[in-house]
């Protein structure tokens, strides 16, 4: 999808508050039907000019923050594996999310 998006469009500042406001409505839209359907979700934009300063999610298998690397609070890492909510890794502040190691994927084949 990401291949389609014209890297050399350009829009003035006029063009943008123009079309914002419908934007931010069919977002709002989309979190409504989320929050509705009680579908957990969080929106995250990133800008083009983010490209290679790492991004803003990063994932934890074992309690250690892949981004930065950081071992995690084990009550942290405990909420995480619940899906209670999403959570900020203490060190480097990227949104965390929580992934089962491959094997329980599986159901523990080995």
């Amino acid at each position: 999808m990401l291949e389609n998006v014209n890297l050399k469009r350009k829009l003035s500042a006029d063009e943008f508050n123009l079309i914002l406001p419908a934007l931010q409505l069919r977002l709002y839209d989309l979190e409504k039907v989320c929050w509705d359907l009680k579908f957990r979700s969080i929106f995250v934009f990133e800008g083009w000019d983010a490209a290679g300063k790492g991004s803003a999610i990063a994932k934890t298998i074992d309690g250690t923050c892949l981004a930065c690397h950081m071992q995690l609070p084990p009550m942290l890492f405990q909420k995480l594996m619940r899906g209670d909510a999403f959570e900020q890794c203490p060190s480097c502040a990227r949104i965390l999310y929580y992934e089962a190691p491959a094997d329980e994927h599986q159901g523990g084949t080995s």
